[in-house]
Order: C-alpha cells, then structure tokens, then sequence
C-alpha cells in the first residue's frame, strides 16, 4: 500500500481480477505455424496456378504459365537456384548457421551460382539481413540463405 508505505503480500492466485494482467501462456507451437495443408505439394500449387486444378501434375507440367517464387517460397518447398546476381563480386553462396549472424558458415565452403537446392522451409525474417530460408544442396550440405540469393530454375 503506497499511501501506508507497507508491502502487502500478493499471489496471482488470491484474486480473479490480478490474473488479467498476467502474461498469457505461449501459444500453441503447432497453431502457430503457417497453414500450408491450402496450398499443398509443389505439383498442386503449380496445378492450381495454372488451371489444371490441385490433383492434376500433367496440366502443371504441361501447363503453359509461370510459377513466381513468392508463390515457390509460401510453400516452404520446391527447387530453386542459387544465384547472388553478381552482388558483392562473388559467384557463389555461403550457408549461414544462423540466419542474420554472419560469419558463422555451414562448413564445406560456397556454393557456386547456378546450382540447384531444395526450399525446405518458408521464408524466415532475421533482425538485420531481411528473409532467410533454409535450403539443402545436392552434397547433403544445409544452412539458411538469404531469400535475396534464390530464383526459379530456368524453364528451358
């Protein structure tokens, strides 16, 4: 009591009215995820994007329409292509460990531009370095890389 100058004991638990000010439990991780049983595999999305419906691979593939990377990278799947476009005079790719925090590289070196990885995740933002995904080479080799550092492969 601040007019009595004494301390009073307090428990959350002694009254209905305290408990609303407390911090509420985290959420639900699996909640929390993003939703991507809507878009489905690869093959659905591009299926969908391209008319043939979300069941139909042949129209995907068959389909003559492009698919954009936002629509590759709100999957969280696919292939997509290391490519720096000549940023900062190199022609290859580090992995980050962690995304934002540089310096720390998945060993085994660069990855040069041009190859082609696996999307295994949707894009992640970092405090400082913009969005991030993580992405698998053909060697086994698996780290983050900025969404800035990825295109589609070419359709020819």
């Amino acid at each position: 009591d601040f007019a009595a100058k004494t301390l009073i004991c307090w428990s959350p638990e002694a009254s209905a009215e305290a408990m609303r000010f407390t911090t509420p439990p985290p959420p639900d991780r699996r909640s929390s995820a993003p939703d991507r049983s809507r878009l489905g595999t690869p093959w659905q999305l591009a299926g969908q994007l391209c008319g043939g419906g979300p069941d139909n691979k042949m129209a995907a593939a068959a389909a003559p329409c492009t698919v954009a990377l936002a629509d590759v990278l709100a999957c969280g799947e696919g292939l997509v292509v290391l490519d720096r476009r000549g940023r900062g005079g190199f022609g290859a790719t580090l992995f980050w460990k962690t995304p934002g925090v540089r310096g720390i590289w998945i060993e085994g070196g660069a990855i040069p531009d041009g190859e082609q990885v696996a999307l295994l995740s949707a894009p992640q933002p970092s405090e400082s370095d913009g969005d991030f995904v993580v992405v698998r080479a053909a060697d086994g080799r698996q780290g983050w890389t900025k969404v800035a550092n990825i295109r589609l492969p070419s359709s020819s």
